[in-house]
Formats: C-alpha cells, structure tokens, sequence
C-alpha cells in the first residue's frame, strides 16, 4: 500500500539520484579540468550544481575551486555596508547595557515560582514588569543608535567621525571585510586634525602628513591631481583594514582583493561623501597565516636573544626570507589599489626604512574599470632608496654611548638654562624677596609686643583670681563657723526665741546660696583662665620657634645691605651654574674617552656609526669637531655629508629640532658650523627636501600645532609671535638656500606653510 512521502525522505531520495549519478559525462574528466569548466559557472546556478553532484559538491566547497575562480575572474564580488542596527548587536549580543530599577525584570527569571504557582494578581504585575522593562531596554537601544551609531557605522559624537564596516561576499558567500574611517573636513576649523589625532596612531601618521591641520591637501602629487579643488573639502575616507579569505588569493593573485576594494568603496552610502581616500599598503592581505604567524615566532625568538645576542645563521637567513616576502605582499597590495584607480604618493617614500606605499584616491579615479593585474605590474612603484644598514656590534656601541653622553648633556645644558630663566631679573626679585622678609620681621616684633602685652594682662588676671579664691575661702572658713553654732541650735532649740532662730536659718541657708555661686564662678575662672595660659604658652614657643628660624635672616637684614646680599645670590648662581659646567666637562671628557678607545683599540668606525648625526642632532659643536678629528683627514669632508640610515645628512639633522626664540641663535650658528665644515647644502633626503626644506617643514609643523592647539595667544604673552620670527626666518633661509635653488620639495614645504598661515581657504 502506498503512503506519502515526507520531506526527508523526498530530499534523501533526491540525493540518493544525484549524488550516485554516474552517467553525467563531465566526471569523465581530468579533476583539473571539470575545475576549469566549473569555474565558468554563474553563482546563482551554484545551488542547483551543489545539489546536483557529490563530485561537484566537493569540487564547489573546495579551496582549489575558489582560487581557481579568483584567478580566472570569474568570481563575483559584492559588497555590503553593515547597517548600525546589526553592529549594535555584534557589538551588544545581550542587548544594551542597563542597570534596572526596582521595575527591571529578567524575563527568564522566574522569581516567585512557575506561572501556574502565581496567582492573576501576580501574574498581571510579572508581565507589566517585564513590559516596562522591554520598553526600557528598547528606549536605552535607541538612545545608543542616535548617539553612538550613524547611517555609516560606529559614529563618534566628539569628533564627527565615523568606523566603517563593508562585508565582502564571493559568489555570494561571506569571505571577508574591508573597515575603513571617514573623517570630516569642514571649510573652517582644526576638526580634521583633532579627529586625526584622537582616531588612531596610523590616521594621526596619515593626516599630518598628507594634510595641514584644516585638512587641505599639502602634498605636491595630490595637489597637482585635484585639478577641481574638490579634495580640498568633504569626507577623507582611509582604509584601516582589508581581510579576504586565503583561498581567494591564489599565487597571490590580486582579482579578488581588487574588486572587493572597489566595491566597498562604491557601495550606495557612501556615494557624494568622500573627496579624499588613501590607503597604506599592508602586507598581512597577502601573506599566509603560517607566514605571519613565524613572522611573530621569529620576532619572539631574536627579542629573547637579546639586541646584544647576534641572530644564527639560519635565523638570520630566515628573517632576510620573511623580510623578503612581506616585501613582495606589500607591493602585492600597493598594486591592488593601483589596478582599482588609486595613485602613489610618492613624497612619502623612504619616509621610514621599510616604509610600506602610500597610496590616495578622488572619486573621479574610479570611474574607469579594474585594470588588469597584467597591467598594474607594469606601473613603476616608487621604492624606497637603499640607504645604509643600522650600526651593529662595536659601532653600535660607539653610537649608544655618544647616544647618551649627549642626551645626558641636553639635559644638564637645560637645567643651566633653567637657572638662567630663574635668575632673569634676579634683582627685582629680590627687593620683592627683601621686602618680604622685612615685612616679616616687622610682624614677628608686633607679634612680639602683643604677646608681651597678654602675658602682663594674664598676670593682672592671675592676681585677681587669687584674691576671688581667697574670698571664697573666707567665706567658706565662716560658713563652717556658722553651721556650728547653727547646729547648736537646733539640737538645743529655746521656745522664747523663736524668730531670732529662724532668722539666723535663713540668713545661714543665703550665705550657702552665696558659697555655691562664688565656688562656680571661681571653678569658671580656674578653667577658663588654664585655657588662656595654655593658649599663651602655645603662642609663646611657636614664637620662639619663629624668632629662633628668623634670627638668621633678621640678622642678616641688620649686617648686610640689599647690594651685598643681591651680591652673594648672584655668585650663588653662578656656583650652581659652574658646578654643572664642571660636571658637563667631566661627562664629555669621559665620552671622548670611551669613543677614543673604541676607535684606536676596537676599530669602531666614526662614519659607520652615524655618531655625527647624533651629534648635529643635539647641536654638540664641541663634540662634533672632536668626532671629526677621529676621521681620516681625506675622508672628513665625505663624513660631514654622509647618509644615514633615514636618508638624512648631519645638516638635515641639526634642523630636525623645532626651534624656540630662546635657542633660535644656538641653531643658527651651528648650521654656520657645519657648512664651515664642509656640509653641502644641496643633498636632498628621501622627501627630496634639501636642509632649506627640512627647516620648512619644522617650521610649517611648528605653526600647524600652534593653530591645531590655539596656542597662539599663550605665545604672544612670551614673545612669541610672527614679527619676532621673521627676521631669524630670513636670515635661516639666506644661508640655508641651495646653490642650484630650491627643489620641488622645498618649495612645497614653503607653500604649506604659508597656506597653513592662511585663516581662509583659498
């Protein structure tokens, strides 16, 4: 008898025909083959092919189907902007945080027993709980979503900007996201590099360098790009993040990273807010998990060395494979960006060693399609130069004790110039100090004379409570007298005199009356007067004290006169200055010491070492010169303009500190200095900026942190305005100016900073 089939059984009878179907002539074929025409399959037709085959079904779940389909192209990628509303539960999978009131209820929480336990009465005042508390925990979601959320995203409130999140999907399965930040940058204001600053350390990195402190675009190759002016304003979006599932980067194939890219960044909400995107290669999308995951392994092991420890054969070689291959994924997702329209920056290369590509983007570059992998190998990435190794064994050492000897030599040089700063118009000080003291002096003698003046009036005091004790005692001694006779007559009463007993009881009963009151007001007294004594006598050693610690400087005022004693200060002063002079020389003569054996006996190297960076950095003329001396006299004009390992001279490094009106004239004679000494003014570093463009720059960031944290006013009250600098300006640019002129880089450090002075946009 036949029966109807149930769900189950009508799928499994399904399968049990496809799965065992061997007539289907494709599975005649090579594996690598039905791969191959597979992978030219619609992904809306992957469903009906899943069911339709056991072989296709694994073939269809496998890795080597999607890199095969990644590499070909024929994959499709989707994108789609996570709504608020989902990262809300992501981030609040138990619903938001609140704290209830005596309304909160748990629903799951059964209190006072089972339902059926509770009585109508009870069960009403249950579900109006945990009705008020549902409405309550709603009304708190909400309240998140509008502070805490956006349309875009995580939002924050202080900064206006906005954590992205795009899901990438592939063939319509989830295989990755792409997070990026969107900042704003209105027409007016520092928003941008006060969110740039409070984001993240990489976007503080990026915004600073990319854009002056309003936001505006500072760097030649996008400036030259925006031919419109529209990055000027708007949204500046930076990806923070690209994850795509390994499979799906086949031989490191870049189809897949590229269109989910593009499609993140052309999804529908964020279309007309951005003017602006960069990007910073990351080597980790390309990278293996066992490659990154011996990356950290390697790391642990060398740290565990020890800087001191050199790495082994193998770990060295190991480490220059690594170092290799995160190399080749770095300039894998440079060149993803560049097939999806993204342009280098190339002014930021060799900013850092292993400086990863900066890339950016206007909207406009992505309205032509993904160019192929083909060709975006073919675009020249700007790489950086290949500068110097870092200094190992003896001249490591030799750079970590000049390293030192100069920093310990700032420091003492900055507690002189912090007495100095002290000592300016020491003299009005101290008359102010003098007058003090005077004063002082003058109302320890008045404090004095009032003391002396309570202790006469406590004396006085003292004599009358004497005399109120006497009385007392007089009156108690007849009293005494009194209560005998009276006792007399009250044992021996006389019925003749009757009214003269009574009178004398009454008279007796007034004079007990009058005791009592005298006794209290002498008890008062005693007590009231101990107090004062004690108050006085209190006084009376903190007084002592106080002559005692002012007998010296009273002793003073009435030896000496203001003259001698602003003398004796100021060669107080200077004691305290030439003991840190002394101490300064005794410092260098050790260092030059330790450097001098290093050099003679182990062959450290003065040029390996990059000790006179280190030495121009601190603005050490003296040692410098003795640096210099230590270098084979054929060679000391090459080593005053060697390149270290950040592609900087000894010149550009003397200009790297921002300088202040105080130590503007220090900087400006050690850069006579070293041209003196040979140092060219015309070697650019890896920005192309010459020594006249490093001091641009510092000064261009000087200005943008004075305007970006309002400091302006506080420096005026100094000193420290526009006027007092332009003359140092002048005379640093006069001597700093290229023989050949001004490179691009130069001029665009000037450009900024000019614009940066600008308190509307152009």
């Amino acid at each position: 008898m036949d029966h109807a089939r149930s769900p189950k059984e009508a799928v499994a009878e399904q399968h049990e025909e496809y799965v065992y179907d061997s007539t289907n002539p494709l599975l005649s074929l090579p594996p690598d083959a039905l791969i191959s025409i597979l992978c030219r399959v619609p992904a809306c037709d992957h469903t009906e092919l899943w069911k339709s085959c056991k072989a296709f079904r694994e073939i269809l779940d496998s890795d080597t189907y999607a890199s095969e389909r990644g590499a070909t192209g024929w994959a499709e990628v989707t994108a789609r902007l996570v709504p608020k509303e989902e990262l809300y539960n992501i981030d609040h999978p138990d619903g938001p945080e609140f704290y209830g009131d005596d309304d909160s209820c748990d629903p799951g929480d059964k209190g006072g027993g089972d339902d059926e336990d509770l009585t109508e009465e009870k069960k009403a005042e249950r579900e109006a709980k945990k009705k008020r508390w549902e409405n309550k925990r709603e009304k708190r979601r909400r309240e998140d979503l509008e502070t805490y959320y956006s349309d875009l995203g995580h939002h924050d409130e202080s900064y206006g900007y906005d954590d992205i999140t795009v899901n990438i999907k592939v063939d319509g399965v989830l295989s990755g996201e792409v997070t990026l930040v969107l900042i704003p940058r209105p027409r007016y204001g520092y928003l941008f590099a006060e969110a740039s600053d409070a984001h993240s350390q990489e976007l503080q990195e990026v915004g600073w360098t990319l854009c002056n402190s309003r936001g505006r675009p500072k760097v030649r190759s996008i400036k030259e790009a925006d031919t419109d002016g529209k990055a000027r304003t708007g949204g500046f979006l930076h990806f923070k993040m690209v994850r795509i599932r390994q499979a799906y980067r086949p031989l490191d194939s870049t189809n897949i990273v590229a269109s989910a890219v593009k499609a993140a960044l052309t999804v529908p909400e964020l279309k007309g807010k951005w003017s602006l995107a960069s990007a910073v290669s990351d080597a980790s999308v390309y990278m293996k998990k066992e490659e990154k995951k011996r990356c950290m392994e390697l790391r642990r092991e060398l740290w565990r060395n020890g800087t001191d420890v050199a790495p082994s054969t193998a770990q060295a070689e190991e480490k220059k494979r690594l170092d290799d291959r995160r190399k080749e994924c770095d300039a894998l997702d440079a060149r993803t960006f560049l097939r999806v329209g993204f342009k280098q920056i190339p002014e930021v290369v060799g900013a850092k060693k292993d400086q990863p590509a900066w890339l950016f983007a206007l909207p406009r570059f992505l309205e032509d399609p993904i160019i192929s992998h083909k060709v975006a190998l073919e675009i020249h990435l700007h790489e950086p130069p290949d500068l110097p190794s870092d200094p190992t064994g003896v001249d490591k050492e030799l750079l970590s004790i000049v390293k030192s000897a100069s920093n310990a030599r700032s420091q003492e040089m900055e507690a002189i110039a912090g007495i100095e700063c002290e000592a300016g118009g020491f003299e009005m000080k101290m008359r102010e100090e003098d007058e003090k003291e005077v004063t002082a002096i003058e109302q320890l003698q008045e404090t004095g004379t009032m003391l002396a003046e309570l202790e006469r009036d406590m004396t006085e005091k003292t004599q009358l409570l004497e005399e109120k004790a006497s009385l007392t005692e007089g009156v108690r001694s007849q009293l005494d007298s009194v209560r005998s006779d009276m006792n007399d007559v009250r044992r021996n009463p006389n019925p003749n005199n009757t009214v003269f007993e009574a009178d004398a009881i009454e008279q007796f009963q007034n004079m007990e009356t009058m005791l009592a009151g005298l006794e209290s007001d002498l008890a008062s007294s005693t007590q009231m007067m101990e107090e004062r004594v004690s108050l006085i006598e209190r006084t009376r050693a903190q007084f002592d004290a106080a002559c005692s610690g002012m007998a010296d400087m009273k002793r003073k005022h009435d030896t000496t006169t203001f003259e001698e004693r602003c003398a004796e200060k100021l060669n107080e002063i200077n004691n305290m200055k030439q003991g840190i002079r002394d101490k300064i020389c005794k410092n260098d003569d050790d260092a030059k010491a330790k450097v001098t054996a290093l050099v003679n006996d182990r062959a450290a190297s003065i040029r390996k070492s990059f000790v006179l960076h280190c030495s121009a950095r601190f603005l050490n003329t003296a040692l410098i010169d003795f640096l210099l001396q230590l270098v084979p006299a054929n060679e000391r004009t090459v080593a005053i303009n060697d390149i270290d390992v950040s592609g900087v001279t000894p010149l550009h490094c003397a200009l790297m500190g921002t300088p202040e009106l105080s130590n503007a004239d220090s900087y400006y004679y050690f850069v006579r200095h070293l041209l003196e000494l040979g140092a060219e003014k015309n070697i650019v570093d890896t920005f192309g900026r010459t020594p006249l463009g490093q001091y641009r720059h510092v000064i261009c960031s000087r200005h943008t942190s004075t305007n970006a944290y309002d400091l302006a006013a506080v420096n005026a009250e100094r000193g420290d305005t526009e006027e007092a600098w332009s003359p140092i300006h002048q005379r640093m640019e006069g001597v700093l100016m290229p023989i050949g002129g001004e490179t691009d880089a130069d001029r665009d450090a000037k450009v900024d900073h000019q614009a940066d002075e600008s308190s509307e946009d152009e």
